[in-house]
């Protein structure tokens, strides 16, 4: 599925529990993804969001074939500068193995950033990236 130019938010559930969505393509003005929207995609593998920087409470909650996210299309999972994720963002996602939390973004002047509580409760991450502007883990 592919998201075009113009859309800036996703809403909250807009694809819950869709059981046959695979890879989903945001485009660049896509920045902020609510909650639950992709929470039980069971098949959901791919989600290339370069623009992203808000991911909601448990957007992707039990989303246990998440293999990739990030913002292209490399084997990399790396998300946008200065993305913010919310509590329970990646809970049961089973299968996702690294994460990079992306570089902070140049106009950033001095903001920090967090990892929330239960992020990645139950999740499979065996690495993960944080740049220096994470000053907070919960």
């Amino acid at each position: 599925m592919q998201v075009d130019a113009g859309v800036r938010i996703i809403g909250e559930a807009a694809w819950r529990n869709c059981q046959r969505l695979q890879i989903v393509h945001l485009s660049s003005t896509v920045i902020c993804l609510q909650t639950r929207v992709f929470r039980r995609c069971y098949a959901l593998r791919t989600v290339i969001a370069p623009g992203c920087k808000q991911f909601g409470i448990k957007v992707f909650e039990e989303c246990c074939s998440l293999l990739r996210i990030g913002t292209n299309r490399e084997t990399t999972n790396q998300l946008a500068p200065q993305a913010q994720l919310m509590p329970r963002a990646f809970e049961k996602c089973t299968a996702l193995r690294h994460l990079d939390l992306g570089r902070p973004d140049s106009d950033s002047s001095g903001t920090t950033r967090c990892l929330p509580e239960c992020c990645f409760l139950e999740a499979g991450i065996a690495s993960l990236s944080l740049p220096p502007d994470f000053t907070w883990i919960e």
